[in-house]
């Protein structure tokens, strides 16, 4: 991994090819020197991101599910504000656009609480997810799989669920921009064409999102088992999103019981 910090003439940009952050079985590469001393450390960046690989990984292998992942990597480049928050992630290969994987793994980025620094934002120019499959550990002699789900929790009281709502909504602008950096980019018209549909867009709203999920939020005001209700979103990138904010948003702790919230339509996204 290599994080450069503040850096005038390239405005606090990570430059060259050796400037990579690999994301490997075991955790983090090794980082190469970082030129400056300002800016991000490359051992601070490895040890914020070193909690969130395994829920990339799990990005991963939900998309494994929906549908084997094209390529060897999926590749994101992001931008770290001086307050430790990311501000932009930009999904690098195309392949990926508008998919499960793209979106889940923006949104853990998302998530990710950097040391503050001094000086101007870093790039991260290359995050590449490996996608190659894990071999599945074997299970001891004697265990057998259990083919029933555990049970829910039960659904929450009415002034729980306004309370975890009123968080909530503070993920949803981390959300929106997640959406808009991974959905597909739609292809330039024809030249011809081009000034009427111009045209027509200026004069249209931008369309949003408007997605339904359910989710459990255990004693830890931590939020599992997250489900997207709308129909046409449970599987493209806007699920991935909401999936990988949510999964690390701080919600209000229930102290000794887990609940269920079904149901949550969310804001336009």
């Amino acid at each position: 991994m290599a994080v450069m910090g503040h850096d005038r003439s390239a405005r606090g940009r990570l430059a060259g090819t050796g400037a990579v952050i690999l994301l490997v079985a075991a955790g983090l590469s090794p980082a190469v020197q970082a030129k400056s001393d300002k800016g991000l450390s490359p051992a601070a960046v490895k040890n914020a991101m070193r909690p969130y690989v395994q829920a990339i990984r799990a990005c991963v292998e939900r998309q494994r599910e929906i549908k084997a992942p094209a390529g060897e990597s999926l590749d994101l480049s992001f931008t770290i504000g001086n307050r430790g928050k990311v501000r932009a992630v930009r999904l690098l290969s195309a392949e990926h656009a508008g998919t499960y994987l793209a979106g889940c793994a923006a949104g853990v980025i998302r998530s990710v609480e950097f040391p503050a620094f001094s000086g101007e934002p870093v790039v991260v120019p290359r995050f590449p997810v490996p996608l190659q499959a894990a071999e599945p550990a074997p299970l001891p002699p004697g265990d057998d799989i259990d083919d029933e789900p555990p049970a829910k929790p039960p659904a929450a009281p009415p002034r729980v669920r306004a309370k975890i709502l009123r968080r909530l909504r503070s993920a949803v602008p981390a959300m929106r921009a997640c959406i808009q950096e991974t959905r597909p980019q739609d292809k330039p018209p024809a030249r011809r064409k081009r000034r009427r549909k111009r045209r027509r867009r200026a004069r249209r709203k931008p369309r949003r999102l408007q997605l339904v999920i359910s989710f459990v939020v255990n004693p830890l005001g931590r939020a599992s088992d997250i489900e997207i209700a709308t129909p046409a979103h449970r599987t493209d990138h806007a699920a991935g999103c909401v999936t990988g904010v949510l999964s690390f948003l701080e919600l209000p702790p229930q102290q000794s019981e887990s609940y269920t919230l079904s149901r949550v339509k969310l804001p336009p996204l």
